[in-house]
């Protein structure tokens, strides 16, 4: 069974997919200088709409750890408890997105 969300929330999400996929081409990868990056949604349905996940960082050899949580608020759409780049990268416009992950 899936979780719903507010559209609020679901607009963020999908600007940041919008934003990894003009980066890397993935759906939810992205690059911070030369690391490699994904996130991955919970399975979990909150009474506020919001979404939460966990950000896994990609090492050399092909396997992930994690190095954050992060929620979008149900109401505000606004990226929370994440890592600075992933709170940027959601909540402006893709060539925003760019610029900052090329520094």
């Amino acid at each position: 069974m899936g979780w719903s969300c507010t559209k609020a929330a679901s607009d963020t999400l999908r600007n940041f997919y919008d934003a990894c996929r003009k980066q890397t081409g993935g759906q939810n990868t992205f690059k911070v200088g030369k690391r490699d990056y994904f996130i991955e949604t919970d399975n979990i349905e909150h009474p506020d709409g919001s979404i939460t996940g966990e950000i896994q960082r990609i090492a050399t050899d092909g396997t992930s750890s994690k190095v954050d949580d992060f929620k979008i608020d149900g109401l505000s759409g606004k990226m929370m408890l994440g890592m600075k780049f992933t709170k940027e990268a959601a909540n402006v416009e893709s060539q925003k997105f760019l610029r900052h992950s090329a520094r």
